[in-house]
Order: structure tokens, then sequence, then C-alpha cells
């Protein structure tokens, strides 16, 4: 059985790891507004209505490497403004 001071330490830990991902959360909904057009789009038919990449290929009338490249380039933009806006939530 853990210890009053162990109970207060992971709860403590608790909070801190919930608050940064809400912190987190509030950061891609700000990134991902940024993201607009076709980039807009790919991202939502491939995570929001989970089509396959070669499906939306065909829709958009892209090849399905480019759809790849452009779902990991956005990939990339999202994960550098998120830390980007945790940087600055963090900043005094």
């Amino acid at each position: 059985m853990l210890s009053e001071a162990a109970l207060v330490q992971l709860g403590n830990a608790l909070e801190r790891v919930e608050q940064e991902a809400e912190d987190r959360r509030i950061a891609l909904r700000t990134c991902l507004e940024r993201i607009e057009g076709r980039r807009r789009r790919v991202l939502e038919m491939r995570y929001g209505e989970n089509v396959k990449v070669s499906e939306i290929a065909q829709q958009l009338g892209m090849s399905s490497d480019g759809v790849s490249v452009m779902l990991h380039r956005i990939r990339s933009v999202l994960h550098s403004c998120i830390e980007k806006q945790m940087a600055r939530a963090e900043a005094p």
C-alpha cells in the first residue's frame, strides 16, 4: 500500500500531466485553424473521415505518394507550431 505522501505526490503529478495535455489540445486547435485549402481537406479526409490515402489521392487527383508527403509535411508543421505554442505558454 502507498503512503499518504506518495499518494499526494501521485495526485500532484497527475494534475500536471492533465494540465499539459489540455495545453497541448488548445495549441493543436490553434495550429489546426491555420491549415487551409487543399491541405485542410486532405487532413480532414484522413483523420476526420478516416479515408484511406489511396482514396484521397483518387478523389483529389493526386498520387498516393503525393498525399502521403502532404500529410507528413502537415504533421511536421503542426508539431512545430504546437511546440512554439507550448513554449509561449511556459514563458513568463
